[in-house]
């Protein structure tokens, strides 16, 4: 599934480390879905953005999908 480049020892198989990280974009209204917008705030938190990141890892959730 993953070519993580990592040439360590195996480990748990719900986790697999991505070496080296690799920059990611993150789309910030798929992770944080929040409603309709009430008010416009705008030195807050913009969720509903897409920001630059560094993916180190995957790891397996409770439901069988993998998180970055």
């Amino acid at each position: 599934m993953l070519d993580t480049g990592d040439t360590s020892s195996p480990g748990p198989p719900y986790l697999h480390m991505v070496r080296p990280s690799c920059p990611v974009w993150v789309d910030l209204s798929k992770v944080y879905q929040v409603g309709e917008c009430r008010l416009t705030l705008p030195d807050e938190l913009d969720l509903t953005t897409t920001v630059p990141g560094i993916l180190g890892m995957w790891q397996a959730t409770t439901t069988g999908h993998w998180v970055g």
